[in-house]
């Protein structure tokens, strides 16, 4: 994957354009919220074996997406933008990723990696089994994907971990809200 492609950055979704998706993200919200809830509390910090940290997050996701090409039917890059807040505080999210395929349920097979960066440093993540999925509406797709941190900067320097995410991503205007959860040692 070209990694040095500059795309045109969109600013934040407004709220007219979110209320599409409410019933689906509230969908996806619950059914996140619900699978995080029953492994464990959800803004936990414990010790581990080598006395590092591990904090379990979860975040609400607001941001918009560019294609390349800029026609996303065609594309097979993409990069996502935007910020997410919760447990964790606020981060600041960006991502590039690629369309690998598609599976037998007609779900696109991507993979991407993240960036979640805050005051005190950045997170990188690798995202493993990322579907996105056609809808009852045509205008918004599920995606779903599981990941793992590969790493970190500043207070989050060698971070390791897993997590996983459930997005309503919008065909028009393009942008996605949806939760992310995940345990980071660091």
């Amino acid at each position: 994957m070209n990694k040095s492609l500059v795309l045109k950055i969109l600013s934040r979704p407004s709220r007219s354009s979110i209320p599409k998706a409410k019933s689906l993200t509230m969908l996806l919200l619950l059914v996140a919220f619900m699978s995080f809830s029953l492994a464990g509390p959800i803004a936990s910090v414990a010790a581990t074996s080598s006395a590092n940290p591990t904090a379990n997050f979860t975040l609400v996701f607001s941001g918009g997406y560019a294609c390349t090409p800029k026609n996303c039917e065609t594309a097979v890059l993409f990069r996502v933008f935007g910020y997410a807040h919760g447990t964790g505080g606020k981060w600041k999210l960006s991502a590039v990723g690629e369309v690998e395929g598609v599976n037998s349920q007609g779900c696109l097979v991507q993979q991407e990696t993240w960036s979640f960066s805050d005051k005190a440093g950045a997170v990188f993540i690798s995202t493993v089994g990322d579907t996105y999925c056609p809808t009852s509406n045509p205008n918004i797709y599920a995606e779903t994907a599981a990941f793992v941190i590969i790493g970190g900067t500043g207070a989050f320097s060698g971070a390791s971990g897993y997590g996983n995410f459930a997005l309503a991503v919008e065909v028009s205007p393009q942008v996605g809200t949806g939760v992310i959860t995940c345990s980071i040692t660091y």
